[in-house]
């Protein structure tokens, strides 16, 4: 799983750092993004020709304005065995505007800035512009592009832990 985090597509604009103020109900309060949320098994699709990469279970940390993302891969479909490496991303998020997704629900801009722990120093980080919803104890994630209506992707879904 080496392009991290495809839930999201590398949709590469500037951005960094800030707060978690996730209001993604259009004005009412709303769950935070902070805490642990761990996705379900899925098929990791490459975006440019769609190969597969192998079925993965991620799990974000999210707190404050940081987060972590580990990505554990498996050899089979109900992620029952798993293979001998971990990928591990850290980086900052901003929380932004809430915005209509393409099925007329609010849903929040967020902006990842995201590096590899096994990246050297020079490498850059790599921004990361999408949206999210979080519905009950579940959060997408979902591709958006100025100027365009933003799409929230069915799968992975991530569960809060520890609830």
């Amino acid at each position: 799983m080496k392009i991290p985090t495809l839930i999201m597509l590398g949709l590469l604009i500037s951005g960094c750092g800030g707060s978690n103020n996730d209001d993604s109900s259009g004005g009412e309060e709303s769950p935070s993004l902070t805490g642990i949320w761990k996705s379900n098994c899925y098929d990791l699709i490459r975006s440019g020709d769609g190969t597969s990469l192998g079925y993965t279970i991620d799990t974000y940390n999210f707190a404050e304005n940081t987060y972590t993302l580990i990505g554990q891969g498996y050899t089979d479909s109900s992620c029952s065995t798993p293979k001998p490496f971990v990928d591990t991303y850290i980086g900052e998020f901003t929380a932004g505007d809430n915005i209509t997704a393409d099925d007329g629900t609010q849903v929040t801009r967020i902006t990842m800035l995201e590096r590899s722990e096994d990246w050297i120093e020079s490498i850059d980080s790599v921004v990361i512009e999408g949206v999210y919803r979080i519905s009950g104890t579940d959060l997408n994630f979902g591709r958006y592009e100025d100027g365009e209506v933003p799409t929230l992707i069915a799968s992975p879904v991530y569960t809060k832990q520890g609830m």
